[in-house]
């Protein structure tokens, strides 16, 4: 399916295939911050707030709209930025699923290490949870859109696939250049993230499922086990993980889980089979 997204781009050179859909890129990444101010000024808090009615906006304007330009900047279908009717609701909630599964994998191994602590929070409000989780899965789809759906493909096209993972998360990890905490171990886990993710959206081809498996995997990680979400922290959460002193190579420390050892670990073995599959399935179709 991927490969279909390539070859049905019918751009070529440098300025059209990349710094064109690059700005379109940073264009995306941008609109949310500018929109929810503004949103929030209008409710009389400016202040930006991961959940609140202010960012979720932000973050549906840029979803919706910006597949419409992207679409007629680059000359294709919205089918190839990997959006389809076909089992929408079914990609979604697979993806969610494995999401929270993927999260949940990571804090029970880093919990069984010793690397943190997990209390009930008292500050767990419901309205909240909701607020989370229509966000974060506007907010990993949007990621998505960007670094996996829209530059991939085009990077693909000139420079071909390997190159096309490495620098959309090469992209994608100077995205986070400036989240809270940032150190040498987040740097690296959230380049492997980029290339876990750039090798789920290549197999799969779809948007939404990657999409929801990204927002899915934030949402666990700060609205259920409490922890920060690279570097963010969350207003509420069903539990709280407070992370133990000493052992901030295991738990991630204040970046969260995504900055331990135990995010790396399960991120290259995730790479591995990943490629495995793609191998396989390359194989297979190509006999």
């Amino acid at each position: 399916m991927y490969k279909k997204y390539v070859n049905a781009i019918q751009l070529e050179g440098f300025v059209k295939l990349i710094c064109i859909p690059v700005l379109i890129g940073l264009v995306t990444f941008l609109l949310p911050s500018l929109i929810s101010p503004m949103v929030g000024l209008l409710k009389g808090n400016p202040t930006f707030e991961i959940g609140s009615v202010a960012s979720i906006i932000g973050m549906l304007v840029a979803v919706i709209l910006m597949p419409i330009v992207m679409t007629k900047v680059s000359k294709i279908k919205l089918t190839t930025l990997g959006i389809t009717k076909e089992k929408a609701i079914t990609q979604i909630l697979i993806g969610s699923a494995v999401g929270i599964l993927a999260l949940s994998f990571v804090a029970c191994v880093i919990f069984l290490l010793g690397g943190i602590k997990i209390e009930s929070n008292s500050l767990m409000l419901t309205t909240g949870l909701i607020g989370g989780l229509f966000f974060f899965i506007l907010q990993g789809t949007w990621e998505e859109l960007i670094y996996r759906s829209y530059l991939m493909p085009h990077f693909s096209k000139k420079y071909g696939d390997k190159i096309a993972v490495i620098a959309t998360s090469v992209i994608f990890t100077l995205g986070h250049a400036l989240n809270p905490n940032m150190q040498i171990l987040p740097v690296m886990n959230l380049f492997i993230a980029g290339v876990v993710f750039a090798l789920v959206y290549y197999y799969s081809g779809n948007l939404l499922f990657v999409g929801a498996l990204h927002g899915l995997w934030n949402f666990s990680q700060g609205y259920i086990f409490g922890a920060e979400v690279s570097g963010n922290s969350i207003p509420v959460s069903l539990f709280k993980s407070i992370a133990i002193p000493g052992k901030e190579v295991i738990s991630g420390g204040d970046f969260g889980f995504e900055g331990g050892i135990v995010t790396t670990i399960v991120g290259l073995i995730l790479i591995i089979v990943l490629t495995t599959l793609i191998k396989k399935r390359n194989t297979e179709r190509g006999a």
